[in-house]
């Protein structure tokens, strides 16, 4: 079976996952290729605020919000996951047409200056496959993630973290049935 992903497809974690650190997450690809895979766990915050993460900066943020488990891979490494209006020039990627990651200190300089974008979150670390392992995991037929093709995200960050694992199944499911019925 041969799955299609990209990056920007979500890949949610099965209920019956054996990995219990990717119980009930949800992760965001942002990279797919013959280099490997990369990937954001979209609904695990931390106990930590992003102020936490940036006092050695000597920037503050006006509000203060959680720092995300971006998975365990680069845990000294920050994300941000943001929608396309906004850019650190050099250092923004766009992912699709309304995601967008940013991976340097200078975005927490344009954040504490209130330059931010709509949608935004920062995230410790990353989830990474080697090249061919996400597709090997895929189509093993052991089902430990569902993928969700070009989903919108914005709707499920507006979510409670507990309910985005729960939305992303609706929504797979929704696309499943969609793909059987065309």
């Amino acid at each position: 079976m041969s799955h299609s992903i990209t990056a920007g497809d979500l890949l949610i974690a099965a209920p019956m996952i054996k990995d219990q650190r990717f119980q009930n997450s949800v992760i965001l690809l942002t990279d797919h290729d013959a280099k490997g895979s990369v990937g954001l766990v979209l609904n695990r915050a931390t106990e930590y605020m992003v102020n936490d993460l940036i006092t050695p900066l000597n920037v503050e943020l006006t509000w203060d919000p959680h720092l995300f488990w971006g998975g365990p891979v680069a845990q000294d490494i920050s994300f941000m996951l943001h929608s396309p209006e906004w850019s650190v020039d050099g250092y923004t990627r766009g992912l699709t047409n309304n995601w967008s990651v940013t991976q340097h200190w200078s975005m927490f300089v344009h954040l504490s200056d209130g330059d931010e974008p709509y949608h935004w979150r920062i995230f410790a670390g990353c989830c990474a496959w080697a090249p061919g392992q996400l597709d090997r995991e895929l189509d093993r037929g052991a089902g430990s993630w569902l993928v969700l093709n070009d989903p919108d995200v914005a709707q499920l960050l507006d979510l409670e973290d507990q309910d985005i694992w729960d939305r992303a199944c609706s929504q797979v499911a929704t696309q499943t049935t969609s793909g059987w019925l065309a």
